[in-house]
């Protein structure tokens, strides 16, 4: 005899299902992740904008002395200032309607349907983000974030402002494009270019280019 509708066995048997959300979305977001395993994240709770005080010129009074050696007093060039950083959003929303609600409630719930639509969400600010922090921080009418490009100029003498700072007109605010002799980059001596602009690019680098840690990230 055929079946009416269903048949026996679908209509007298449920699915082996898995009781876990398979994660086909999130991409490696190598960067991201990194920043966030390293505690690099550093939250804040409010303010008009977002202020990194900076301290980038030496007081010019400190000197080698023997016994009652006198001291010039004279008036400090400012020394202290700061970079400030417009607020950047990025969210989304997830939804059910009264009747997804009903059915996907109580044993018949397999997986819970918001749980998982938020958690699809969540995936996507993750992809969005790491995506994001690449960026110059022009895309979306300059709403996203100012990621690597804009901290990371090609040319660090040429016009750009990071932070409200001029890199042309400071150059302790110009990130690392030193190389090793000026050679082309080979497998042979990359690790040497790594070495040389990671010691630039640290604070206690070359004494020309004291780093901080807004524009410590440095370019093979």
């Amino acid at each position: 005899m055929s079946a009416l509708n269903l048949g026996e066995i679908v209509a007298t048997t449920l699915r082996n299902r898995d009781p876990s959300l398979a994660d086909n979305i999130t991409n490696d977001n190598w960067l991201l992740s990194t920043l966030q395993d390293k505690g690099h994240f550093k939250p804040a709770t409010g303010g008009r904008t977002l202020v990194e005080p900076i301290a980038y010129a030496e007081n010019s009074s400190a000197k080698f002395y023997d016994g009652y050696e006198t001291f010039t007093i004279t008036e400090q060039a400012d020394q202290i200032d700061a970079a400030e950083y417009d607020w950047k959003q990025l969210g989304g929303f997830a939804m059910i309607s009264g009747a997804e609600q009903i059915k996907n409630s109580g044993k018949f719930a397999a997986l819970n349907l918001i749980k998982s639509r938020m958690n699809v969400l969540e995936m996507t600010l993750k992809n969005d983000a790491g995506t994001s922090i690449y960026s110059d921080g022009t895309g979306t009418s300059g709403k996203e974030f100012g990621g690597l490009q804009l901290l990371i100029a090609d040319d660090p003498t040429a016009a750009g402002t990071v932070g409200g700072i001029d890199q042309a007109a400071n150059a302790f605010w110009r990130n690392q494009t030193n190389v090793v002799s000026g050679s082309a980059l080979t497998s042979s001596n990359i690790r040497l270019y790594e070495l040389d602009v990671a010691g630039l690019s640290s604070r206690q680098g070359s004494p020309g280019h004291p780093r901080c840690r807004l524009r410590g990230v440095y370019r093979l």
